[in-house]
């Protein structure tokens, strides 16, 4: 139920298991296009049938030594699951921690738990990167895991 969307250049969010763990992985390296930018957009949740909503993961870098090369959690309240109206859609990024070059590779690290309670409606969240195949520097992978939507 997940839709994975290439907003600039041809790179995608990979379904990825490393010693029997499943994750999604995205990495702009080797993809040789000055601009990558993934979305990985959660099914649609009803936020109207309970209260106190919270969500967390864990991400890990790999090469990771630019800050531009980034990780966000985004959600909206009017897309409509249609990936031809994204463009109509209104996206808000919320804080959230994310994996720094200081990390080590692969080490996962805690979102924090990130308060969606006061959204009503249909929510979708979405994790969006920002890389680039043709500047080293913005090449990086970033693996996603562990994702609860509780309340």
């Amino acid at each position: 139920g997940w839709t994975n969307y290439a907003q600039a250049g041809t790179k995608k969010f990979s379904e990825e298991v490393y010693q029997g763990n499943g994750y999604a992985e995205f990495t702009s390296y080797g993809s040789g296009q000055p601009s990558n930018i993934a979305w990985l957009i959660s099914p649609a949740f009803d936020m109207d049938k309970q209260d106190g909503e919270k969500l967390v993961f864990q991400a890990a870098h790999a090469y990771l030594t630019n800050t531009e090369n980034s990780l966000e959690l985004m959600v909206s309240t009017d897309y409509d699951g249609n990936i031809a109206n994204f463009n109509q859609s209104s996206w808000l990024s919320l804080p959230v921690i994310t994996p720094t070059p200081s990390n080590d590779f692969y080490e996962n690290v805690n979102s924090g738990e990130v308060d969606l309670s006061g959204f009503n409606g249909t929510l979708h969240f979405a994790f969006k990167v920002k890389g680039s195949g043709s500047n080293t520097s913005l090449d990086a992978t970033y693996q996603i895991d562990n994702i609860r939507l509780y309340y």
